[in-house]
């Protein structure tokens, strides 16, 4: 069967409709396939040997096996830093016997087969002798792990064009044709340039030419991504002799893939053969998942000259975000998280103009956080949403079962009764909704267990008998049954009188934060003069700073609180940053978002400063601060698999 196209994916097209349609059943010893016998594929425009598809564009690794193979090594280290399978491959000795990098150098020891290659086509451009071979006779001698599925190779020069011509045992079409078709179309063009010649026709034989069965639907997905683009994305080769500068190239690729920090910009080589240096640095930095490196990734992704190579990077990221979609699709949540594609612009565009989270090298890192993102809105747009809604007065009657401190509030301020609004939104957050009572302890306290209500206006100005009442009633509350719970975030408080943070004195101590008035509205006019502030951000950290004399009212409550408020409008301020002194969940989630790690000795100051920069690109139009603080404390307890909060 002949193939012939003018770029690789129409080829691969091609080729793999014709597989999946026309081949035949085939267990071999890799695993179940279909294969078709005796194929010849003809690549016209051999420059054209890059796929610009999300599935097979894989410049990195086959830029990887190209060098593996001009090192003349057949080290299963190199290979392994980029493409980790060929592990597998790897003899006791640390070599990988079917590697062609030996065998084009430095055959049996002794032939420089692409020396001697070239220098027949020098003697005479018309003979037939110019022939690498690849497979040996003493391959079968042994049962090694992998020995060459490429024959030979045979250079023609007609009319002034070098024709490649290779033959193959067998070749995987999914896996191994791309990856084939592009190193030898590479050797293909080095060898014109040094013979001085143009660049003919890529021919490439395969006795059996296959799709392994765990590929197939990989490969039907290529197929529906349509025909591509017919422009090349490589330039032309330049005409500088690439064997004069191979092991200048050899050396600098050496030293990206050991991690130091080659200037690229001041080599003395074209831009041709640097843009190809800078995609091997940005590949190894981005790889090692280091914060530094991400950055410096990005830094090095900026200089690259040739513009078609960021398609190329770009296709993981939109990859990421097929997944992502897909995956929502797939367990029927688009309604709740219908506008998650916009979160994941957001991240990418980020990323493409920042640099790499650190986190999210995963991609179910990636889906994780942009999903727990996506609910942090939703939750935070839900309080908004019940003042839209008829609110039954039983919910706030907390002798009532359907009690909610939250909707309550909402009538009290319709009701123009603000006070007792800042007043249930305080006890909400203390207390907490336990994931199985609800709202019942808050019930008990402010209903006064079944008898007269601790509204503002009674508490305020009685918190001792507030503390009178709570002696007894401590002990009624533990008889209760099931025992009364706080909310997972405040799991570590007390119902003991006598507790070294009894609840009477954090009643206490709240209502002397309110001041003399009694009044919030008035306590935050006060602290906004005194303290000479100009905008919500401020008005929020001098508020938050004043908290601290509250006992048991450390810094997730006096955020939640605080932020609770702007949710009501009850007060226009807003965090500037996330307060992550003194956090657990939401400094180790920042910290692993960026830099991969969550014990990291990054500062507040820098996490903060990152944070800030992600919310601007992230379409969050109130409270980002904590939109980013909730989702980032929910994602960090399991970064690879979305978890429903749980309060």
């Amino acid at each position: 069967m002949n193939f012939e196209a003018a770029t690789l994916d129409d080829l691969m097209h091609d080729v793999f409709e014709h597989i999946l349609n026309h081949g035949h059943n085939n267990n071999a010893s890799k695993g179940p396939n279909i294969e078709v016998l005796g194929c010849e594929l003809r690549l016209t425009n051999p420059i054209a040997r890059v796929s610009r598809t999300e599935s097979r564009g894989l410049i990195f690794s086959c830029l990887g096996e190209l060098f593996w193979y001009l090192s003349g090594s057949n080290d299963g280290c190199h290979i392994a830093k980029y493409i980790p399978k060929y592990g597998t491959f790897v003899e006791d000795d640390g070599s990988i016997h079917g590697g062609y990098g030996k065998r084009l150098f430095n055959m049996h020891e002794k032939y420089n087969q692409i020396k001697r290659v070239i220098e027949q086509l020098k003697i005479g451009t018309g003979t037939r002798k110019a022939v690498i071979q690849l497979f040996d006779s003493s391959d079968l001698a042994e049962d090694y792990k992998d020995i060459p599925c490429t024959l030979n190779l045979q250079f023609v020069v007609r009319n002034k064009k070098l024709h490649m011509f290779t033959m193959m045992r067998s070749n995987d079409a999914y896996i191994g044709l791309p990856h084939d078709i592009f190193v030898f179309t590479m050797l293909q063009e080095m060898l014109a340039k040094e013979l001085e010649c143009g660049l003919g026709i890529y021919h490439h034989y395969v006795a059996s030419l296959h799709i392994y069965n765990k590929n197939i639907n990989s490969a039907k997905r290529f197929i529906n991504e349509g025909f591509q683009a017919t422009d090349s994305i490589m330039d032309e080769m330049p005409c500088i002799g690439f064997f004069s500068i191979r092991n200048e190239l050899l050396k600098f690729e050496s030293e990206i893939r050991h991690g130091i920090d080659l200037n690229i910009n001041e080599l003395d080589l074209c831009d041709y053969w640097k843009d190809i240096l800078r995609l091997l640095q940005f590949y190894h930095k981005k790889e090692s998942g280091n914060f530094q490196d991400l950055r410096y990734a990005s830094e090095v992704r900026k200089k690259i000259t040739n513009k078609k190579y960021q398609g190329l990077i770009n296709n993981r990221e939109r990859i990421k975000k097929s997944k992502a979609i897909k995956k929502i699709e797939g367990n029927n949540m688009q309604k709740r998280f219908d506008n998650i594609s916009d979160i994941i612009s957001g991240i990418e565009a980020f990323e493409h103009e920042q640099f790499k989270l650190a986190g999210l090298q995963r991609v179910e890192n990636y889906i994780s956080l942009s999903m727990q993102i996506t609910d942090s809105i939703r939750r935070i747009k839900f309080i908004e949403e019940i003042n839209k809604k008829h609110i039954s007065e039983h919910r706030k009657n907390p002798h009532s079962d359907i009690f909610d401190p939250l909707r309550a509030a909402w009538l009290h301020i319709r009701e123009n009764n603000k006070n007792e609004a800042y007043w249930l939104i305080f006890l909400a957050t203390h207390f907490g909704k336990h994931k199985k009572e609800g709202w019942k302890l808050c019930a008990d306290i402010y209903g006064g267990l079944g008898e007269e209500l601790w509204t503002w206006n009674r508490v305020s100005h009685n918190p001792n008998d507030f503390s009178l009442w709570f002696r007894k009633a401590s002990i009624e509350i533990k008889k209760n049954k099931p025992q009364r719970k706080f909310g997972n975030h405040r799991k570590y408080e007390s119902l003991n009188y006598n507790s070294s943070r009894p609840l009477q004195t954090v009643v206490q101590t709240y209502v002397d934060w309110v001041g003399v008035s009694k009044d919030h509205e008035t306590r935050f006019l006060e602290l906004s003069n005194s303290n000479n502030v100009n905008n919500k951000y401020e008005l929020f950290d001098v508020a938050y700073k004043s908290m601290k004399g509250i006992l048991s009212f450390g810094r997730t409550a006096k955020f939640d609180y605080l932020t609770m408020l702007r949710k009501f409008s009850l007060q226009n301020i807003e965090p500037q940053n996330l307060y992550l002194s003194g956090a657990t969940g939401p400094k180790r989630g920042t910290s692993f978002l960026f830099f991969g790690n969550k014990d990291s000795n990054y500062s507040v100051e820098e996490l903060n400063q990152n944070l800030n920069l992600l919310a601007e690109y992230l379409p969050i139009d109130i409270l980002s601060s904590q939109v980013l603080e909730d989702a980032l404390c929910n994602w960090q307890k399991s970064p690879s698999a979305y978890r429903y909060f749980g309060g």
